[in-house]
């Protein structure tokens, strides 16, 4: 908590409510709730980085973790993939932008500001993704990473599919992941060097810099149309207890991948 005496020195807080690259660690619970109390107590404003994370569900991570942002920072996803970004928020924050009768205390406009081309794939995007679209790709986020999960089990090599929602990474640590500490383990880079490389050989892209996104194949129009598709079974052949992904390397923070794609072969 900061000392009192100090408030007035610190504007905003910006969280990441599920942080891409320590590996799609949730929050603790409380955590972001109380983060709220404390700054809304010394009049400190909170932002979110939902770049990422908003595709987490239908109200994005804050609506999941709580933690009720002045701010919030988005991305591709409500251009429907398309390039754009933007911010929105509680209404007297978002005054300071309001171009009104005065003119707007901060400029936010450019040249690319409302495309009217990413502005209509951003409306499609909207509408399409409704609630039991969101359940559905939370459901098969969630059983990706079991099978991922199973596999690193079955073939007793250090790893773990992290992640929530349709949103999951690899992670070549074994132990529980609480905090960035946590993924911080010497060797790891090594066999993430030697999977990633295993995978592309497979003619799976992955990335540890990348934007996450959920790899499935479609099967159909039946109950089995969004099966997991051929990330688990080229990793399941690729570290097989015969063939260990590695275990030389320095101490360095064990960052897995994000997915580059859907279909059976991506």
């Amino acid at each position: 908590m900061p000392s009192p005496h100090r408030k007035n020195e610190i504007a905003a807080v910006i969280v990441d409510p599920l942080a891409n690259r320590m590996g799609f660690i949730p929050p603790a619970p409380g955590f972001l709730t109380h983060l709220r109390e404390v700054t809304r107590a010394y009049g400190i404003l909170v932002i979110f980085d939902e770049v990422i994370s908003l595709r987490v569900g239908y109200t994005g991570a804050q609506g999941r973790y709580g933690g009720d942002p002045d701010l919030t920072a988005m991305g591709k996803i409500i251009g429907g993939g398309f390039p754009v970004g933007a911010t929105g928020g509680k209404g007297e924050v978002m005054a300071v932008f309001d171009p009104g009768t005065k003119g707007p205390r901060i400029l936010s406009g450019g040249t690319f500001s409302a495309n009217p081309v990413t502005m209509t794939a951003g409306l499609a995007a909207i509408q399409a993704m409704d609630r039991a679209t969101f359940a559905r790709l939370e459901d098969m986020g969630a059983r990706v990473r079991q099978r991922l999960n199973e596999v690193f089990k079955k073939s007793g090599q250090p790893g773990q599919a992290t992640g929530d929602g349709s949103l999951f990474r690899l992670m070549t640590i074994g132990r529980q992941l609480r905090n960035y500490r946590d993924s911080v383990e010497p060797g790891a880079d090594a066999r993430s060097s030697r999977l990633f490389m295993a995978l592309l050989d497979a003619g799976i892209m992955v990335n540890d810099n990348g934007v996450p996104e959920h790899a499935h194949e479609r099967s159909g129009t039946g109950p089995d149309r969004d099966r997991p598709g051929a990330l688990p079974r080229s990793v399941d052949q690729r570290i097989a207890p015969s063939s260990p992904v590695g275990e030389s390397g320095g101490a360095a923070a064990g960052r897995g991948w994000d997915i580059h794609g859907s279909g059976a072969g991506a």
